[in-house]
């Protein structure tokens, strides 16, 4: 039977939230639900800039400054203008390892995939289908890998493919024997890939005190507890375009004030699933469990519109052999408008539905920092700090959703140097370190997300007419969930080639 529901939105609301987060007090935390994953993608623009690991903050004179500091736009004598896009790899994989403990010592072999239990046992003790199953075989777990390899992963996930990246210009004026220069650009900030898997997902979790629960443990002679075992999976796939503003003000020989614009939307396809497998009871007779294969699948597909719009103010204080630059970014609200149908389905029936709202997100005041040195003229290093504070950000949701967990501050360091040993050529190098904005189940640091490795190196080419760039940028991140009962160990990498075309008028 397939039946077309129209619901209150309250009731759908209720019906969804019970369904994709029942006793989420002590779900696991991949799996969260689909909100403002992705949005704040700290991957940058531009194409010399990224080659210098971001470190932007304090240089003058080039065009890309218009994403890292306006107040950079000073010393650009004529026009210019500049297009650049980029290939991209991005993978993530996950290991998930389950720990046998003094009550349920074989449940792990279901869980970690090392014994697939036959339907004609539903219903039956584990130590029943042990002694009395011939067909009972244990795979043995491999050792001595790698946690985080390939080889060790339960799964993984690749996407790749190219992106338009920008298209920027600016040009000096002089008003009133003042000098300015003004810049304007359309840009993809970001090319929006999120994708989260859990194919062990169990609610409620036996091994987690990490949502205000406890660990859960069969004391009484008698007592059981149910256990769904469910695939999680969630994806969200899009563009962050951003249109920029700036201009730039020399108000010393010395020191360049800058001020900007920027206006950023989004618009991403949005899928999350979550499809049972079956159950365990856990039973207090022996310390035991049955299990049994059972059907539900919830899935929830759409659209999420993002926009929002924030502004910069830049300085630069430059003189011969060195300079300091400073940015400010306003607080701001990015807003999401959700667009989703909604299908709950078992072996017997069918119910959809659709579900719309709006959430915001209130961004704190952000700031960053940078110092470049030029002992000599073939050579600069340059140094970047910046501070985005966002365990004060704000969130409101449309669906309720109390057991998202908030955000952490981020902290962004990069280094970068640029050498030229020729005029027409510069050799171009930098690192990147970045944290994320959450922490992971079990994290012992709980202010501070797991860290992001950026490496990247570049080359300009100049010539009379403007300069090619072109840039190669790999970021990687580890790092685990630890429970009482398992271990997720994760892995997610992005490898991105970028090419850009400057054209100088002279």
């Amino acid at each position: 039977m397939h039946k077309i529901i129209n619901i209150p939105i309250k009731n759908l609301i209720v019906m969804l939230y019970l369904a994709l987060t029942a006793s989420a007090v002590m779900a696991q935390h991949r799996g969260d639900n689909l909100s403002f994953q992705g949005i704040m993608a700290e991957t940058g623009n531009g194409v010399k800039s990224q080659a210098m690991g971001g470190a932007f903050s304090s240089v003058t004179g080039d065009l890309e400054a218009l994403f890292w500091n306006p107040a950079g736009l000073m010393g650009i004598g004529n026009f210019q203008f500049s297009v650049s896009g980029n290939t991209y790899n991005q993978l993530w994989r996950e290991n998930q390892e389950y720990r046998p403990n003094r009550q349920f010592v074989t449940l792990p072999f279901y869980l970690d995939g090392l014994y697939t239990p036959d339907p004609a046992n539903n219903g039956k003790l584990d130590y029943e289908v042990f002694q009395n199953d011939s067909n009972y075989y244990i795979l043995p777990p491999t050792q001595g890998q790698d946690k985080y390899s390939e080889s060790a992963a339960d799964w993984q996930v690749e996407k790749n493919g190219f992106v338009f990246n920008n298209l920027s210009a600016a040009i000096p004026v002089n008003i009133a024997d003042q000098r300015f220069v003004i810049g304007a650009a359309y840009a993809y900030k970001s090319h929006l890939l999120d994708y989260d898997r859990n194919q062990t997902y169990l609610d409620p979790h036996p091994g987690t005190d990490e949502y205000g629960g406890h660990i859960l443990r069969i004391t009484s002679p008698g007592d059981s507890v149910r256990i769904f075992w469910s695939d999680y999976e969630r994806i969200r796939e899009g563009d962050i375009r951003t249109i920029n503003f700036a201009l730039a003000y020399e108000l010393t020989q010395n020191l360049a004030l800058g001020l900007g614009l920027n206006v950023m939307s989004s618009k991403t396809d949005d899928f999350q699933r979550l499809s049972r497998i079956g159950y365990f009871d856990l039973v207090n007779e022996a310390n035991s469990f049955r299990f049994s294969y059972d059907t539900l699948a919830v899935t929830v597909e759409g659209t999420s519109e993002f926009t929002g719009a924030s502004f910069n103010l830049g300085a630069i204080l430059e003189f011969e052999h060195f300079s300091f630059g400073v940015n400010l970014t306003s607080p701001y609200t990015i807003t999401r408008k959700l667009n989703y149908a909604t299908n709950t389905a078992d072996i017997n029936s069918s119910e959809t539905g659709t579900i719309t709202g709006e959430d915001k997100m209130k961004v704190p005041l952000s700031y960053a920092f940078g110092l470049s040195l030029k002992p000599v003229e073939s050579f600069r290093f340059s140094i970047d700090l910046k501070q985005n504070n966002y365990s004060n950000t704000d969130l409101s949701y449309a669906v309720p959703d109390s057991f998202q967990h908030g955000w952490v501050d981020q902290t962004v360091l990069g280094f970068g140097f640029e050498y030229a040993p020729f005029n027409f050529l510069s050799i171009l190098g930098g690192y990147r370190h970045l944290t994320e904005v959450y922490t992971p189940d079990g994290y012992a640091t709980k202010d501070e997300g797991p860290g992001i490795h950026n490496f990247s190196l570049g080359i300009s080419i100049r010539t009379n007419f403007g300069s090619f760039d072109l840039a190669y940028v790999l970021s990687n991140m580890k790092y685990y969930d630890a429970y009482y009962s398992n271990t997720n160990y994760v892995t997610e990498s992005l490898s991105r080639m970028l090419v850009g075309y400057t054209f100088k008028f002279q």
